[in-house]
């Protein structure tokens, strides 16, 4: 098995004040992604939502939004659009990755895709929402000390050919003061550290993005979780959308 270098391992494996900081960290994400989601009507544009995102983030003392991933309708498909002047319309997706640097420089990278309005989501909607929540919770379930990054690929959740071509870069990085190492890329691709064993205290990030090429929807989901001796606790355990997650009536 490889071994990191000293800085790198005292990077990777946090400290219990480390973590306390990801719990503050935690929390405000929340409540950013509770006042993003009730922002969610008709007519709001996705810049009127990112405002809402970086409003909450600074009030509670938070340091600034890393990226700007907040997008709606034919803006979710393909997934690497930034955020535009659109104003949203009932019945979109809308997705946020927050990519929020906090508290203290610490990185909080978790996503969520919403429905808005009352509209009912489509069959595409649903199918695709469906495998990206399936896909995340398999994924974080697999999430343990002493599991290789190579393993965690082999092992994986096995994401539907339409969907490959547009997969996300990767399926779980490290997090830190920034998105670090080890990180777990697709079977299909080359694994930059297959030998590196996830240690407990470890801070990672597993995240999906969802979308068939030339289709209009796409969703992004994602969760920051700490590795604990027991598996994966998410650090910001915000809900996932029940309107899409719902049969159809």
């Amino acid at each position: 098995m490889d071994s990191a270098p000293v800085t790198q391992e005292a990077r990777e494996v946090k400290s219990a004040e480390e973590i306390r900081l990801f719990e503050v960290n935690g929390e405000i994400v929340v409540e950013m992604l509770s006042a993003f989601e009730d922002a969610i009507v008709p007519g709001v544009r996705e810049r009127d939502l990112l405002a809402v995102l970086s409003d909450t983030l600074l009030r509670a003392g938070g340091e600034h939004l890393a990226t700007s991933t907040c997008v709606s309708g034919p803006n979710t498909n393909p997934w690497r659009a930034e955020t535009t002047d659109r104003a949203v319309e009932r019945g979109d997706l809308v997705y946020v990755d927050t990519d929020t640097v906090g508290v203290e420089g610490y990185f909080f990278c978790v996503s969520r895709t919403f429905l808005c309005g009352d509209a009912q989501p489509t069959p595409g909607q649903r199918e695709t929402y469906r495998v990206a929540h399936d896909w995340l919770l398999a994924m974080r379930e697999l999430v343990r000390p002493g599991i290789t990054c190579g393993e965690l690929a082999e092992r994986a959740p096995r994401l539907p050919d339409k969907y490959l071509p547009q997969r996300y870069e990767c399926m779980v990085h490290s997090a830190g003061l920034e998105e670090e190492s080890p990180s777990v890329c697709y079977p299909v691709d080359r694994q930059s550290n297959p030998d590196r064993a996830l240690r407990e205290d470890m801070v990672l990030v597993a995240e999906v993005y969802v979308g068939e090429v030339g289709e209009r929807d796409g969703v992004k989901l994602g969760d920051e979780v700490h590795v604990t001796r027991n598996g994966a606790r998410v650090l910001a355990p915000y809900p996932y959308c029940d309107a899409l997650l719902r049969s159809a009536s």
